[in-house]
């Protein structure tokens, strides 16, 4: 057992394999619920997360986000409880109802959630390594599911419009343009994916635009553009169907 007072010293130690072991305990020891993690471990978790976004090792980056999953899950469920609580009339009638609602572990957990996705969403800006932006993907996909999948109750919880607003999606669409297959790939399967959920947030100005770009990107001879062009005209097709008006 790891104390509070000893993480944030193990999470700095150079060994990438003693943060994914602290890393590990945190987000998947037996018995971790919302109310068991304290502030120190989410500051852990995210020290880490700093420390190892660029590993150039695929199994470590996919068992970061294999770690971070669990830990994403144990948060949706601890919401989904503190959400189910609130239309509990014996909860309502006691006045204690609002207090749960802004519990401090209810309250850590959104923080962490929105850190996790800003700080996600910056890790796909431009001139960013392959690595980074790829483990980034990964996250978002974790925590687009989290907002998409939740019940009404639990989403007034969830900083749901915060994790879907349309300049982060828009960092997901330029990633449709990034020099490696696997991000671009990753990128359009994230928008095909959660589209019932996302589109509403992008305009038509804005997919006119994606569509305009494809088809210049299509008339150059140069094989990474023209495969762009296909992925756009497929992000294009299926949030509007019919071809963006000249």
């Amino acid at each position: 057992e790891f104390s509070d007072r000893h993480l944030e010293q193990a999470a700095w130690q150079c060994d990438p394999e003693v943060r994914l072991d602290i890393l590990s305990w945190i987000c998947e020891r037996k018995g971790v619920k919302l109310d068991t993690v304290s502030a120190t471990q989410y500051a852990a978790v995210q020290l880490i997360l700093k420390l190892n976004m660029t590993s150039q090792s695929p199994g470590f980056r996919g068992r970061v986000s294999g770690s971070i999953r669990k830990f994403v899950d144990v948060m949706g469920v601890g919401l989904s409880a503190a959400a189910k609580a609130t239309k509990n009339p014996c909860t309502a009638a006691s006045g204690t109802e609002e207090q749960h609602i802004r519990s401090p572990s209810v309250q850590r957990c959104v923080d962490f959630l929105k850190w996790l996705w800003t700080f996600s969403v910056q890790s796909l800006g431009p001139g960013l390594v392959f690595q980074r932006k790829s483990l980034a993907l990964a996250i978002i996909d974790i925590l687009l599911a989290l907002y998409t999948e939740a019940h009404d109750g639990t989403r007034l919880l969830l900083p749901v419009q915060h994790g879907v607003a349309h300049g982060d999606m828009l960092a997901v669409v330029h990633m449709i343009g990034d020099p490696f297959d696997t991000n671009r790939n990753a990128a359009l399967s994230l928008l095909l994916r959660y589209r019932p959920a996302l589109e509403h947030g992008f305009s038509k100005r804005t997919l006119h635009e994606a569509y305009m770009h494809a088809q210049r990107l299509s008339k150059r001879s140069i094989v990474a553009d023209v495969a762009q062009s296909a992925l756009l005209y497929r992000f294009v097709s299926a949030y509007f169907p019919q071809p963006p008006p000249p």
